[in-house]
């Protein structure tokens, strides 16, 4: 029956076919799953209600448009996509407040994106975790723009050293690695 879960969370490996299957839900509002081999994400497309996504070790998938089309869409974890580095689409997400985009913590396993030109269009994120990845343009000012956020967690590397002392003075920052763990930071 489509219309019966509003929350399902799966821990265990997700085949495509289930994959497929839970998307038929039309009134979920809330998805996490763990890992599993899911390439064709398209059916995402149909949880049009769903607001809380995490989808996690989604090392086959190759398009993000799916995930960008969920309009409701207020917190989003991706976690493995190691065949995408542009995450672009992300930017049509309005409504998003919370955006984790991370490698594989257990093998470990960097998460490699193109750019975070995307997050200027993002002024609404208050939640920013960026740890088991990095830019490959090696340019983090655009997190800079992010005048809302209230949590922010990145790896330390020089080009997140240099800025720094200008994440730290974001308006709104309480949360995260950035302030909780100052040592990592400081040259």
């Amino acid at each position: 029956h489509p219309d019966i879960f509003t929350e399902l969370m799966f821990c265990t490996r997700m085949p495509q076919e289930l994959f497929d299957a839970v998307c038929a839900q039309r009134r979920l509002k809330k998805l996490h799953i763990k890992w599993g081999v899911y390439p064709d994400i398209s059916k995402l497309e149909n949880l049009q209600e769903l607001e809380y996504l995490h989808i996690g070790s989604g090392r086959s998938v190759s398009r993000l448009e799916p995930i960008s089309r969920l309009v409701n869409l207020v917190a989003l974890s991706i976690e493995n996509f190691q065949q995408i580095d542009d995450y672009a689409p992300l930017a049509n997400l309005k409504h998003l407040e919370s955006l984790a985009l991370e490698g594989d913590f257990a093998a470990p396993k960097i998460l490699k994106v193109q750019s975070l030109e995307f997050l200027r269009h993002m002024k609404q994120l208050r939640f920013f975790s960026f740890l088991t990845a990095k830019v490959i343009d090696k340019d983090y000012s655009p997190i800079l723009e992010l005048n809302n956020l209230e949590h922010l967690t990145l790896k330390s590397c020089k080009e997140v050293k240099q800025l720094y002392p200008q994440l730290i003075k974001l308006p709104k920052l309480k949360y995260g690695t950035v302030l909780e763990r100052p040592e990592l930071y400081e040259k």
